[in-house]
Protein backbone atom coordinates (compact mmCIF):
# COMPACT_ATOMS: atom_id res chain seq x y z
CA UNK A 1 0.00 0.00 0.00
CA UNK A 2 1.48 3.44 -0.69
CA UNK A 3 0.10 6.57 0.48
CA UNK A 4 1.41 10.12 -0.11
CA UNK A 5 4.45 11.62 2.25
CA UNK A 6 2.14 13.90 3.47
CA UNK A 7 5.54 16.10 4.47
CA UNK A 8 7.31 16.00 1.31
CA UNK A 9 3.88 17.08 -0.68
CA UNK A 10 2.33 19.71 1.05
CA UNK A 11 3.77 22.66 0.10
CA UNK A 12 4.56 21.32 -3.42
CA UNK A 13 0.63 20.76 -3.43
CA UNK A 14 0.11 24.06 -2.31
CA UNK A 15 2.11 25.66 -5.47
CA UNK A 16 0.90 23.86 -8.13
CA UNK A 17 -3.28 23.59 -6.83
CA UNK A 18 -3.29 19.70 -7.51
CA UNK A 19 -4.85 19.02 -4.10
CA UNK A 20 -8.06 18.17 -6.00
CA UNK A 21 -9.23 14.08 -5.41
CA UNK A 22 -11.71 12.78 -7.41
CA UNK A 23 -13.42 9.48 -5.19
CA UNK A 24 -12.85 7.50 -8.49
CA UNK A 25 -10.52 4.58 -9.09
CA UNK A 26 -8.40 3.48 -11.81
CA UNK A 27 -7.65 -0.29 -12.14
CA UNK A 28 -4.42 -1.69 -13.65
CA UNK A 29 -3.73 -5.52 -14.55
CA UNK A 30 -7.40 -5.91 -13.85
CA UNK A 31 -7.95 -9.71 -14.41
CA UNK A 32 -11.52 -10.36 -14.10
CA UNK A 33 -12.62 -7.32 -12.27
CA UNK A 34 -12.97 -9.85 -8.92
CA UNK A 35 -10.91 -8.17 -6.83
CA UNK A 36 -12.04 -4.88 -7.62
CA UNK A 37 -15.53 -5.55 -6.76
CA UNK A 38 -14.55 -4.66 -3.11
CA UNK A 39 -13.77 -1.02 -4.24
CA UNK A 40 -16.50 -0.67 -6.42
CA UNK A 41 -19.08 -2.18 -4.29
CA UNK A 42 -17.95 -2.51 -1.14
CA UNK A 43 -16.39 1.04 -0.54
CA UNK A 44 -18.63 2.91 -2.87
CA UNK A 45 -15.69 3.88 -5.22
CA UNK A 46 -16.46 3.91 -8.96
CA UNK A 47 -13.78 2.27 -10.85
CA UNK A 48 -13.54 4.20 -14.38
CA UNK A 49 -10.94 2.41 -16.54
CA UNK A 50 -9.62 -0.95 -16.41
CA UNK A 51 -6.80 -2.33 -18.27
CA UNK A 52 -6.30 -6.14 -19.06
CA UNK A 53 -4.60 -7.57 -21.38
CA UNK A 54 -6.67 -10.81 -21.85
CA UNK A 55 -9.54 -10.49 -24.67
CA UNK A 56 -11.59 -12.97 -22.01
CA UNK A 57 -11.21 -11.05 -18.76
CA UNK A 58 -11.96 -7.70 -21.01
CA UNK A 59 -15.25 -8.94 -21.98
CA UNK A 60 -15.86 -10.18 -18.37
CA UNK A 61 -14.92 -6.82 -17.36
CA UNK A 62 -17.36 -4.87 -19.60
CA UNK A 63 -20.24 -6.87 -18.76
CA UNK A 64 -19.36 -6.42 -14.86
CA UNK A 65 -18.67 -2.63 -15.33
CA UNK A 66 -20.67 -1.35 -18.28
CA UNK A 67 -19.91 1.99 -17.18
CA UNK A 68 -15.71 1.98 -17.13
CA UNK A 69 -13.39 2.51 -19.92
CA UNK A 70 -11.68 -1.07 -20.60
CA UNK A 71 -7.86 -0.68 -21.64
CA UNK A 72 -6.11 -3.66 -23.42
CA UNK A 73 -2.08 -3.86 -23.34
CA UNK A 74 -0.33 -1.59 -20.34
CA UNK A 75 2.67 -0.95 -22.32
CA UNK A 76 0.72 0.12 -25.60
CA UNK A 77 -1.84 1.93 -23.77
CA UNK A 78 0.18 3.90 -20.98
CA UNK A 79 -0.86 7.19 -22.68
CA UNK A 80 -4.83 6.65 -23.59
CA UNK A 81 -4.90 5.63 -19.57
CA UNK A 82 -3.72 9.09 -18.68
CA UNK A 83 -5.22 11.04 -21.36
CA UNK A 84 -8.45 9.23 -20.57
CA UNK A 85 -8.41 9.64 -17.18
CA UNK A 86 -6.95 13.15 -17.18
CA UNK A 87 -10.20 14.13 -18.88
CA UNK A 88 -13.12 11.97 -17.41
CA UNK A 89 -11.69 13.17 -13.69
CA UNK A 90 -11.74 16.97 -15.29
CA UNK A 91 -8.26 18.17 -13.85
CA UNK A 92 -8.87 16.30 -10.52
CA UNK A 93 -6.58 13.30 -9.02
CA UNK A 94 -7.88 9.79 -9.01
CA UNK A 95 -8.76 8.61 -4.93
CA UNK A 96 -6.88 5.33 -5.32
CA UNK A 97 -5.07 2.98 -8.51
CA UNK A 98 -5.06 -0.29 -7.61
CA UNK A 99 -2.88 -3.41 -9.50
CA UNK A 100 -2.32 -6.98 -9.45
CA UNK A 101 0.42 -7.35 -11.80
CA UNK A 102 1.35 -10.99 -13.48
CA UNK A 103 2.86 -13.02 -11.25
CA UNK A 104 3.72 -16.18 -12.78
CA UNK A 105 7.53 -15.09 -13.27
CA UNK A 106 7.86 -14.43 -9.56
CA UNK A 107 5.18 -16.82 -7.69
CA UNK A 108 6.47 -21.06 -7.17
CA UNK A 109 4.14 -22.29 -9.32
CA UNK A 110 4.97 -20.09 -12.17
CA UNK A 111 8.48 -20.18 -12.09
CA UNK A 112 8.03 -23.90 -12.60
CA UNK A 113 6.20 -26.23 -10.63
CA UNK A 114 3.75 -25.64 -13.77
CA UNK A 115 6.07 -25.14 -16.41
CA UNK A 116 8.28 -28.16 -15.37
CA UNK A 117 11.13 -25.74 -15.50
CA UNK A 118 10.24 -24.41 -18.78
CA UNK A 119 10.06 -21.08 -17.38
CA UNK A 120 12.76 -18.05 -18.60
CA UNK A 121 15.22 -17.07 -16.10
CA UNK A 122 14.04 -13.52 -16.40
CA UNK A 123 10.38 -12.94 -17.10
CA UNK A 124 9.05 -10.27 -19.21
CA UNK A 125 5.87 -9.97 -17.83
CA UNK A 126 7.33 -9.23 -14.42
CA UNK A 127 8.46 -5.80 -15.63
CA UNK A 128 5.05 -4.98 -16.92
CA UNK A 129 5.14 -2.94 -13.42
CA UNK A 130 7.28 0.10 -15.02
CA UNK A 131 4.46 1.62 -17.38
CA UNK A 132 1.91 1.61 -14.53
CA UNK A 133 4.49 3.50 -12.55
CA UNK A 134 4.12 5.96 -15.26
CA UNK A 135 1.07 5.99 -15.06
CA UNK A 136 0.85 6.50 -11.21
CA UNK A 137 2.84 9.54 -11.63
CA UNK A 138 1.18 11.04 -13.95
CA UNK A 139 -2.07 10.74 -12.39
CA UNK A 140 -0.78 10.95 -8.76
CA UNK A 141 -3.39 8.92 -7.12
CA UNK A 142 -4.16 9.64 -3.42
CA UNK A 143 -3.68 5.77 -2.77
CA UNK A 144 -1.83 3.03 -4.58
CA UNK A 145 -2.69 -0.29 -3.97
CA UNK A 146 -0.64 -3.16 -5.46
CA UNK A 147 -1.49 -6.84 -4.58
CA UNK A 148 0.98 -9.49 -5.91
CA UNK A 149 2.61 -12.72 -4.51
CA UNK A 150 5.17 -12.54 -1.41
CA UNK A 151 8.00 -13.37 -3.89
CA UNK A 152 7.86 -9.87 -5.42
CA UNK A 153 9.45 -8.80 -2.59
CA UNK A 154 12.81 -10.31 -3.90
CA UNK A 155 11.88 -10.62 -7.92
CA UNK A 156 14.47 -8.58 -9.66
CA UNK A 157 13.92 -7.54 -13.06
CA UNK A 158 16.59 -6.06 -15.71
CA UNK A 159 16.70 -2.36 -15.75
CA UNK A 160 19.43 -0.16 -17.58
CA UNK A 161 21.82 -3.27 -17.81
CA UNK A 162 21.52 -4.80 -14.52
CA UNK A 163 19.07 -6.94 -12.39
CA UNK A 164 17.07 -4.24 -9.67
CA UNK A 165 14.63 -5.42 -6.86
CA UNK A 166 11.37 -5.05 -7.90
CA UNK A 167 10.14 -3.50 -4.76
CA UNK A 168 12.99 -1.02 -4.72
CA UNK A 169 12.39 0.26 -8.12
CA UNK A 170 8.56 0.80 -7.05
CA UNK A 171 9.82 2.88 -4.03
CA UNK A 172 12.47 4.78 -5.89
CA UNK A 173 9.77 6.03 -8.75
CA UNK A 174 7.10 6.31 -6.69
CA UNK A 175 9.55 8.79 -4.03
CA UNK A 176 6.17 10.86 -3.50
CA UNK A 177 4.50 7.76 -1.68
CA UNK A 178 5.07 6.21 1.50
CA UNK A 179 5.75 2.21 1.21
CA UNK A 180 4.19 -0.29 3.20
CA UNK A 181 4.86 -3.83 1.91
CA UNK A 182 2.05 -6.50 4.24
CA UNK A 183 2.26 -10.11 3.45
CA UNK A 184 -1.73 -11.21 4.33
CA UNK A 185 -3.07 -15.42 4.44
CA UNK A 186 -6.13 -14.80 2.89
CA UNK A 187 -7.24 -18.43 3.53
CA UNK A 188 -7.77 -17.39 7.61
Amino acid sequence: ILEPNCDAQTEEREMVGIDKVSNHSISLFSGGGIGDLGIEYGAKIPIIAFCEVDKNRRKLLSNNYPDAKIFADISEEKKNIIKFAKSKLEGKRPLMITMSPPCQGMSTNGKGRLNKGKQDKVDKKNSLILPALQIVNSLEPEIILIENVPQMATTEIPLRGKMENLLKIIKRRLKKYRLESVKMDFQD
